[in-house]
């Protein structure tokens, strides 16, 4: 039995012409305080064609109307392909032959109707003024109709309390959108719904995978944003280059975010470029800043990309915007590098001899910054 308080899930099914209809009336039957957790889509309302062929367009119709849904609504009937004859002649000295040659010719859906021998052919003198005797094939294309057809649009959803997951969070905003249950998934899950709205991968639930799906906590936060406002490099690397500039990271003209490279960045890009796996083999001089710049970045995005990671460090700028909503997509970026550049340097400090930075290096580092408590 549930306990008391306990928000019972239940099944809502809608029908209609539409599947942006049914969604529209299934949300309307949503209890007050309740979300859509899951949806299944039964029938979406589009409209589909079926095509057979018979010798007849009566023929092909009644074939057509037999691979029909129950329940469907015939939009229209059309026809594909008239039916015809046409004369194929071959030279061939028997029927087997003169049959294999007219086949080889056949169009699709055509076939043989009948094959007749025109001429005997003569066998000459000495085989001079040899003929083949002659055939001739009436072959016959059957006739091809579409009928095309629509079935009523029907869903099931999964109605609920809170959502649980990530999975459940993505249907919850797919179907609260612009209404008031949205505000409330707003309230309740600040950050996981600013987060999905930066990433804009609604649709995606197995992009959210590996990423916690629990209440975030102050200190995961806090410790998230020391990596994105350090500018130090840690161990001994540290005593040979300058600390990084805080704003190192700005949005070019193009509109894309990305990092300025100078001498002063030159030991902290080489230490990310000489150990990140992603990079592969590389042949790059250690004393060209740009191009150590242009692969530290490279690999910086690459780890950047990674869920967990962007999840991760894109907490250090959620917590500064979740009054106001808006959000700076460029800014999230901006954040998210920092947050990555200081980790990877972190992980370098850590590393054997030898060592590389896998995305798993990154992905544990980023996890165990979110369990902090």
């Amino acid at each position: 039995m549930p306990q008391e308080n306990e928000v019972v899930e239940t099944e809502l099914v809608s029908e209609a012409d539409s599947l942006s209809e049914a969604r529209r009336e299934v949300l309307s039957r949503v209890p007050q305080g309740r979300f859509i957790l899951s949806e299944r889509v039964i029938a979406d309302g589009a409209i589909r064609a079926t095509r057979a062929s018979g010798d007849t367009n009566e023929d092909a119709y009644a074939a057509a109307e037999r691979q029909l849904p129950v329940g469907m609504t015939v939009v229209s009937r059309k026809e594909v392909q008239a039916r015809r004859r046409r004369v194929i002649a071959v030279s061939a000295p028997d029927e087997p032959v003169a049959r294999k040659l007219v086949t080889g010719q056949l169009a699709k859906r055509e076939r043989v109707d009948t094959l007749v021998q025109l001429t005997p052919g003569a066998g000459g003198f000495l085989g001079i003024g040899r003929k083949l005797p002659q055939w001739q094939a009436e072959v016959l294309s059957a006739a091809e109709v579409e009928i095309s057809f629509k079935c009523r649009a029907k869903l099931v959803v999964r109605v609920g309390g809170r959502p649980k997951s990530w999975a459940e969070l993505l249907s919850a905003i797919a179907a609260s959108r612009d209404t008031a249950l949205a505000r409330q998934l707003d309230a309740d899950f600040p950050y996981q719904c600013a987060f999905v709205r930066t990433v804009q991968k609604t649709g995606e639930p197995g992009y959210f995978g590996k990423i916690p799906f629990s209440t975030v906590n102050e200190r995961a936060i806090a410790v998230a944003k020391h990596y994105v406002d350090n500018t130090s490099v840690p161990g001994v690397s540290g005593k040979l280059c300058s600390p990084m500039d805080p704003d190192r990271y700005v949005v070019v003209s193009d509109g894309r975010v990305g990092k300025a490279s100078s001498m002063e960045t030159l030991v902290s890009d080489s230490l990310i470029m000489s150990a990140a796996s992603c990079l592969g083999r590389h042949n790059i001089s250690q004393f060209d800043p740009a191009a150590v710049g242009v692969a530290a970045v490279t690999a910086i995005m690459h780890y950047a990309e990674i869920p967990v990671v962007r999840y991760c460090f894109s907490l250090a700028y959620l917590s500064r915007v979740r009054e106001n909503h808006a959000i700076d997509l460029n800014q999230v970026l901006v954040t998210v590098y920092k947050g990555v550049e200081s980790l990877l340097l972190e992980i370098y400090d850590e590393l054997p001899e030898g060592g590389v930075i896998t995305d798993t290096h990154v992905e544990q580092k980023a996890l165990t910054i979110l369990a902090a408590a």
